[in-house]
């Protein structure tokens, strides 16, 4: 795949693309045209890997279809005229081809990040370690009571059906009673007789289904091309080796105020302990170097803590599942209810059951939920002050101190502009930026409130990472100078940030049209 973001700026610069025939933008795909769409909506498809290299793309104004692969080409073409062209250039154009080499030259990673830089090592406590092997282990031992209880269930449930139920039934029948023949009355009888094997067969069945099914995610990651950016790329490998790291396999870039990295799904990650990195581009538009150099490392530092990363993890993923078991409504519950309020009388009788069988359940999932959930917050809270010793040693105390007040502003005008989105027709084409500007026009004042009620919240016991205060006193307690040192805006790093967020913008939008036109819709309809 052709190099994302250099593509997206030479399709804007061209001369072709910037005129009115781009509202005639057609590609093929699968032997089908299909067509028209808006110059945005192709640079957001290359982005997201959508269309590839050789996919066919035709705009009024061209003689005849070409492919990414052949802009690339001209790409490269006219870059070596350029650079051919530019000791004949005037000196006006000189003196803006040296100003930029020094904005790049001020980021080289050597400067930013210094070869052979380190950071004294970090041990974990033996009680640490006991206390993460304790928490996974209750955390293994909810979903196979939960499963325990569904099998007790369904045996309980076969065992009324086929020996209670099966012979008081056929002792009516020889009987000859009125209730056991075919008349209405009978039929009633007999449902409302079995129903407790019905309620039960169906609960256990609810329980199983409800904890393995995969609830798919909305949002679809920018993947990071390590190659479009270079020093970056080489940066985060030069922290990853002075913190004592693993090399994240892959990264993924994000519009949201905010950083993780967390093991790869499947065995890579937990067998191969692959790494994947998310980094939100509006930490580059709004910290420095040093601050989001330190928000990586906190990341990170997650992954020098031995094995504590994997039960970690293993944790985390038994408490999503099990509580999205506990409070996620599924596709059965919606058919329950349209047939306890749709259906026949006669069936309203076992679906009544079924749904308080299943409402039981979930309540004392949902108490067990709780429970494991209490106890593995204790050493998550515990773990974030470990990254947060790295996020100090790599970027300083007093840089950390100033990320968490610059990070809690911009988390104020993120949730602020989520509010207005969902009832606005107009967004800015470029998220991170403009999250950058409205935490800029904010006034002093504003700005101190919104830190002193973020540092005001305590943490609770289902909070998984510690109070902002008791972060910030004990970074301050540590005072480390840091290693790094480099204050310059952290988009610097990026090479093309402006196209790439724009790109990441428009998918962004593109994920979260249908809830907001969905919250429009119920505010006009109420």
């Amino acid at each position: 795949m052709a190099d994302d973001t250099e593509l997206i700026a030479f399709i804007r610069r061209a001369p072709l693309f910037t005129s009115a025939a781009m509202e005639q933008l057609f590609y093929s795909r699968d032997g089908k045209t299909i067509g028209p769409i808006e110059l945005i909506e192709l640079e957001a498809m290359i982005a997201r890997d959508e269309i590839k290299s050789d996919v066919p793309i035709w705009a009024s104004g061209m003689s005849d279809w070409s492919t990414l692969r052949d802009w690339k080409k001209r790409l490269r073409e006219r870059a070596k005229r350029e650079a051919q062209s530019a000791p004949e250039s005037g000196s006006a154009t000189e003196s803006e081809t040296r100003g930029r080499r020094a904005t790049r030259q001020l980021l080289l990673p050597d400067e930013v990040l210094p070869e052979g830089s380190t950071i004294p090592p970090r041990r974990t406590r033996l009680g640490y370690g006991v206390g993460l092997l304790v928490t996974a282990a209750l955390a293994a031992l909810v979903p196979i009571l939960y499963l325990l209880a569904a099998f007790v269930i369904a045996r309980w449930s076969w065992q009324y059906f086929e020996a209670a139920g099966g012979l008081s039934m056929n002792k009516m029948a020889a009987s000859g009673s009125v209730l056991s023949s075919s008349t209405r009355l009978g039929f009633m009888f007999r449902l409302i007789y079995y129903l407790p094997a019905i309620t039960g067969g169906a609960v256990s069945v609810f329980m199983v289904f409800a904890l393995i099914g995969r609830k798919s995610g909305r949002d679809r990651p920018m993947l990071m091309n390590p190659a479009s950016q270079p020093r970056l790329q080489e940066v985060i490998e030069r922290l990853c080796l002075a913190i004592g790291s693993p090399l994240p396999r892959r990264i993924e870039l994000c519009c949201e105020p905010n950083a993780a990295a967390a093991l790869a799904k499947g065995p890579g990650g937990w067998i191969l302990g692959r790494v994947v990195l998310v980094i939100g581009l509006p930490l580059a538009a709004t910290l420095d170097v040093r601050q989001f150099i330190g928000v990586l490392a906190h990341e990170f530092g997650h992954f020098t803590q031995g094995s504590g990363m994997r039960l970690t993890a293993f944790v985390r993923t038994l408490n999503s599942r099990m509580a999205d078991a506990a409070w996620e409504e599924t596709q059965l519950d919606e058919y329950l209810t349209h047939a306890l309020t749709d259906g026949w009388a006669v069936v309203s009788i076992p679906v009544a059951g079924i749904k308080a069988g299943i409402g039981i359940a979930r309540f004392g999932l949902r108490l067990l939920v709780r429970a494991n959930h209490t106890i593995s917050c204790v050493l998550l809270r515990q773990m974030e002050f470990h990254a947060d010793q790295t996020e100090a040693q790599v970027a300083g105390s007093d840089a950390m101190v100033q990320s968490f007040a610059r990070l809690q502003v911009v988390h104020a005008v993120f949730r602020q502009f989520h509010f207005e989105a969902a009832f606005s027709n107009s967004l800015p084409p470029n998220l991170p930026r403009y999250l950058e500007q409205e935490a800029a026009k904010l006034a002093p004042e504003d700005v101190q409130y919104i830190v002193a009620v973020a540092n005001a919240e305590s943490a609770r016991w289902s909070s998984t990472h510690p109070s902002d205060r008791a972060r910030i006193a004990a970074a301050t307690a540590l005072a480390a100078p840091g290693i790094v040192t480099c204050e310059a805006p952290a988009s610097e790093l990026f090479d093309h940030f402006h196209d790439l967020s724009r790109a990441l913008t428009e998918s962004y939008y593109r994920d979260h049209a249908a809830v907001w036109a969905m919250t429009r819709g119920y505010v006009h309809l109420s």
